[in-house]
C-alpha cells in the first residue's frame, strides 16, 4: 500500500516550508519533504492519484481558518454585529470565567452590567462569551457570542 500524508499549514506567508510530504510504502518511507506551496501540493496529489489509482491521501490540518484569516476578517468583524465591543471581549479574556470549547478551544464569560436597549428589548446584563484558539505565544478570537439577560422595560 502506498500513503501520502500531508501536514498542512495556515501560515499567511512561507507556507511552502511549512508544508510537509510523508510518502510510505508497504510501510517504508520513501520520501519527507517540504518546499511546495498549497497550490503545488494539491496539483502533486492530484497527479500521484491519477498515477497510482490505489494511492491513499491523508491530510492533517485544522478545523478552523487560519489564524491570520480570524483576525483580519473572522471575529473581529462579528463583535458589532453581537452589540460589544473589543475593550468587552479583551474584559472577557482577563476577567471572564474560562471553560473548555468544541476543539480545544476556550470560551470565556463574562457577565456586564447593560441597562440599554439592544434590537429594540432593554436588558440589564450582557455576557460576552469569546472562544478563543490559545496558542504558545498569543490568543486567537475566533468568535464571540453575546446572552443578553433580564429583559425587561426601561427603568
Amino acid at each position: 500500500m502506498r500513503v501520502i500524508a500531508i501536514d498542512w499549514s495556515g501560515a499567511r506567508t512561507g507556507a511552502a516550508g511549512k508544508i510537509w510530504l510523508a510518502e510510505v510504502q508497504d510501510g517504508r518511507l520513501l520520501r519527507l519533504e517540504s518546499g511546495r506551496g498549497r497550490d503545488q501540493v494539491a496539483e502533486h496529489l492530484i497527479a500521484e492519484a491519477d498515477r497510482d489509482p490505489e494511492l491513499v491521501v491523508g491530510l492533517d490540518f485544522a478545523f478552523a481558518f487560519p489564524a491570520w484569516f480570524q483576525e483580519e476578517l473572522g471575529a473581529r468583524t462579528r463583535i458589532p454585529e453581537r452589540g460589544t465591543s473589543e475593550e468587552d471581549v479583551l474584559a472577557a479574556i482577563r476577567r471572564g470565567v474560562a471553560e473548555p470549547a468544541q476543539r480545544g478551544l476556550v470560551q470565556y464569560r463574562l457577565n456586564l452590567e447593560y441597562r440599554r436597549l439592544w434590537r429594540g428589548r432593554f436588558y440589564a446584563v450582557q455576557q460576552v462569551a469569546p472562544i478563543v484558539a490559545e496558542e504558545e505565544d498569543r490568543r486567537v478570537v475566533v468568535t464571540v457570542y453575546t446572552f443578553y439577560f433580564q429583559e425587561g422595560e426601561k427603568p
